[in-house]
């Protein structure tokens, strides 16, 4: 009698165990999965910020050429100032599209700014119940206090939030070099200080080589992503 007691509580403890055991692999599976899923949707995010920098260069390559201006306006890069963050001017009253703003820092310098970093990216927004919603991000949020968030009238509405991601777009000039004999090695990209003619004689640029790159807090990580894209100016 005695014997079937202790086979039947060690029956509990080992059912009780192996029930244990399913249950934490369960939730260990769900936790997993719900990370990565967090990581995929920042991914996703991250991506598209990056790609819309690369857009935003080519726009503004696109509007110089219907102004009759430079090219390259707004888009050179002159001594080491190669980095840029994107100004949205669409906050501001003219709405006069976006810009790029110099910063001539790095990458490391860009995260470890924290909140007041140019290179923070936030979203700023009106409370849905006025009459005048409207919901945006800007880079600069210096500017966006300062102009009471770019919003006319914006008042006690004007909300700003964190999206927890940083952008920063680098610019190098791509220069071409007829003196080069290989057709396929003439194009150089000049991560120097001067112009093309200056760093490769006899060169001109023919177009621009950017990278856009975005960052977020993932746990205790930082993760980054970036795309990078020729433009050229072929008009």
């Amino acid at each position: 009698m005695r014997t079937r007691q202790a086979q039947g509580i060690l029956e509990v403890l080992i059912a009780i165990y192996i029930a244990v055991v399913g249950i934490l692999s369960i939730m260990n599976l769900v936790v997993a999965s719900i990370k990565v899923e967090r990581l995929n949707h920042n991914m996703l995010i991250a991506t598209n910020l990056a790609r819309e920098g690369l857009e935003v260069v080519r726009n503004i390559r696109d509007s110089n050429w219907i102004d009759g201006s430079p090219w390259n306006t707004e888009l050179e890069a002159p001594e080491n100032e190669r980095s840029f963050v994107i100004n949205n001017n669409f906050l501001s009253e003219n709405q006069s599209g976006y810009s790029l703003l110099r910063v001539g820092f790095n990458w490391n310098d860009c995260e470890n700014g924290g909140d007041s970093s140019p290179c923070k990216i936030w979203l700023v927004s009106k409370d849905i119940k006025s009459q005048n919603p409207k919901i945006n991000y800007s880079q600069n949020v210096e500017n966006i206090i300062a102009s009471d968030c770019g919003f006319v009238d914006s008042g006690l509405d004007c909300i700003i939030s964190n999206t927890n991601f940083y952008r920063m777009i680098y610019i190098y000039s791509i220069c071409y070099d007829p003196n080069i004999p290989l057709l396929q090695d003439r194009e150089l990209i000049n991560q120097s200080t001067g112009d093309c003619d200056t760093v490769y004689a006899g060169s001109e640029e023919i177009g621009l080589y950017v990278i856009s790159q975005v960052g977020w807090g993932e746990g205790d990580f930082s993760k980054s992503i970036s795309v990078s894209e020729r433009i050229y100016n072929w008009k």
